[in-house]
């Protein structure tokens, strides 16, 4: 079958299970938070490392004490970690993390910027930018079997916590499922930053999102959808808004945000 095909046959599966995720209200029972406290972060690395080791994008000896060891895993130190959990149990089913700079680091506190191949454009583009206004989005983990929900759930919490911090760039290294996913939420946003590259197990692409321009481009999404896409992409950009502060947006953020809510 060609590469193609079966892409977008998978695209179309992807959308068929969000649409039956979102018309079924599955993120009712869930609910994300970002942590800062010893027993959610040391919980949210085991979770990381038990869907790494289970992926296969990583080994046994590449997990220490139920953690990834510090040769595979050295950012978590300088993340910040968000987490999905169960109402009714309270237990932790999802996790993601955004990866912050380092001064000393500079761009190279990033994996995505120094381990993957970058377009020369992708490059400069990051580079512009200061260090500390970038975070790399990172370590999405979850269990088998839960919902697809959660990980917009955690996009939807670090998306939002990006607007409040003022970040300019998202840097990311996913596989192509989840960059096609992630069009999905951001529409022209998102952009490849480089070719597919082998990282951690997997064929992964590296990606940008440019945060300022987020809500413009949501909006540009909206418009051009497709007939098959348009009522999830709708569902989806109601979803994202939710909760969104607007006293934080730019003069050309409110305005893009108040197109958005007239197609929505």
């Amino acid at each position: 079958m060609p590469q193609s095909i079966s892409r977008l046959q998978k695209h179309l599966r992807d959308l068929i299970d969000y649409w039956r995720a979102f018309r079924r209200q599955e993120y009712t029972e869930l609910k994300v938070h970002k942590v800062n406290t010893d027993d959610y972060i040391t919980a949210a690395r085991k979770l990381h490392a038990e869907v790494y080791l289970d992926r296969k994008f990583v080994k046994p000896k590449d997990i220490v004490n139920g953690f990834l060891t510090s040769k595979i895993d050295s950012y978590y130190k300088h993340s910040q970690y968000f987490v999905v959990t169960n109402k009714k149990t309270g237990a932790i089913i999802a996790t993601a993390r955004q990866i912050n700079a380092i001064n000393s680091k500079g761009h190279n506190s990033f994996a995505m910027f120094k381990h993957t191949p970058l377009y020369k454009r992708s490059i400069k583009l990051i580079t512009r930018h200061d260090p500390v206004d970038c975070v790399e989005i990172s370590g999405l983990a979850k269990h088998r079997g839960v919902s697809k929900i959660a990980p917009l759930l955690l996009y939807r919490a670090m998306w939002q916590h990006s607007v409040e911090q003022k970040h300019k760039l998202w840097l990311l290294a996913c596989d192509y499922r989840l960059f096609v996913r992630l069009k999905l939420l951001f529409g022209p946003a998102i952009q490849k930053a480089g070719r597919a590259s082998y990282y951690l197990g997997s064929n992964s692409v590296p990606a940008i999102l440019n945060v300022p321009t987020s809500l413009r481009a949501m909006n540009r999404a909206v418009s051009g959808a497709t007939f098959y896409e348009r009522w999830l992409r709708r569902r989806v950009t109601r979803f994202m808004l939710n909760g969104l502060d607007e006293s934080l947006l730019s003069e050309s953020e409110r305005k893009a945000l108040a197109e958005l809510r007239k197609k929505i």
